[in-house]
This record gives C-alpha cells, structure tokens and sequence, in this order.
C-alpha cells in the first residue's frame, strides 16, 4: 500500500479551495493551535480571543464555500 507524503496530502486537501479558502483554513489551523496551547496553560482571556477569531473566520469560510457553490449549481442550470 502507497503512502502519501505529509506534502502530497496537503496539496489533495486544498485541491478545489480558492486562495482565500486555504489562506483561512491555514489561520484556522493556526488559532487552533494556539487555543490549545493557552488551554495548556491556563489562559482563558486569549481562549476567548481565539474561539472568536475562529467563528468569525469559519462565518466568512463558510460564506465562500456557499457563494461557490451558489455559482456552479447556477451555471449548470443555464
């Protein structure tokens, strides 16, 4: 069985984002990381910032994805 590198698989899980969508999801896994650092020790304010930050990049994430798709379905309808 063939294994993926970690760079193939990165390069397969951005396939079909638009730039804007892998630079969020790139700021995303990095908020996580830092949630999980300041949960690590203690930090609630900066948890706080981060869970924020994280819901409004997931909101405008999620408004792509929809405008996205929103174009392919019309697209194909004409």
């Amino acid at each position: 069985m063939l294994s993926l590198s970690a760079h193939t698989h990165k390069v397969w899980a951005f396939r079909g984002m638009s730039n804007k969508q892998q630079t969020i999801t790139k700021q995303l896994q990095n908020l996580y990381s830092w949630t999980q650092f300041y949960q690590e020790v203690g930090n609630k304010d900066q948890i706080r910032k981060c869970q924020t930050q994280i819901a409004e990049l997931k909101k405008v994430y999620n408004q792509l994805k929809s405008n996205k798709n929103g174009k392919t379905k019309n697209a194909k309808r004409n």
